[in-house]
């Protein structure tokens, strides 16, 4: 999966969201989606889609991206999965 997504709007919307329990994630459609297991949380925001699909990660790897793309320093930055 791959897309670029304005990295504030991340910081926002979906760093926030608690993932104890890990994450499934969404990119399809223009959307980046993140819901947060045993906590019913979930998070969206507008994507540029590359590669669309889904993917189930635990609360270390969703850790690492989401500091990945807090530590870049590009308005618009990829995430790849």
């Amino acid at each position: 999966m791959k897309a670029t997504i304005n990295r504030q709007l991340f910081i926002e919307n979906i760093s926030p969201l608690p993932a104890a329990n890990g994450v499934s994630i969404l990119i399809a459609d223009g959307i980046l989606s993140v819901a947060s297991f045993g906590q019913g949380v979930t998070g969206r925001i507008p994507a540029y889609v590359l590669n669309d699909g889904q993917v189930f990660l635990n609360a270390e790897q969703w850790s690492q991206i989401v500091s990945a793309i807090e530590n870049s320093h590009k308005l618009y930055t990829d995430i790849k999965i």
